[in-house]
């Protein structure tokens, strides 16, 4: 019960600063774009942690809705690194030379290439088992 609370606090904190955040008006970049996405992702994730531990008390683990909510989780754990990946990107390469913006272009057309192969795997993974292995 002790890991609600701390995830119910995170959340409280989250909102308010989602809400402090998108109050404001920020220079239209691509770090504050993606620093905007970082903050809103983490808010779902918090919810998305809170269902899944409701569904793993509320149901069994090869339950339809468990598994949905799994799924979900690790994909926003998968999102969530994307995004990460892509803000450290912005923070390293994009200055005024042409050739770091191109490098970070491709860096960033990689890290989508791997997103969207890590994304249909996890989907796909339990699918091709007899069995949900959670």
């Amino acid at each position: 019960m002790n890991v609600e609370f701390l995830i119910l606090y995170a959340l409280i904190l989250s909102i308010t600063l989602n809400i402090m955040y998108f109050i404001r008006k920020h220079i239209n970049s691509n770090e504050a774009k993606i620093f905007s996405k970082i903050l809103f992702s983490n808010l779902l994730g918090l919810m998305l942690e809170l269902m899944c531990i409701y569904m793993s008390n509320k149901f069994s683990p090869t339950s339809l809705p468990a598994i949905i909510f799994t799924r979900a989780y690790l994909i926003y754990l998968i999102t969530y690194l994307l995004f990460m990946t892509l803000y450290n990107y912005v923070l390293c390469y994009t200055t005024e030379k042409q050739k770091k913006l191109e490098h970070y272009k491709k860096l960033r057309n990689i890290s989508y290439t791997i997103y969207a192969v890590c994304v249909v795997m996890c989907m796909d993974y339990h699918c091709r088992q007899k069995k949900v292995m959670l």
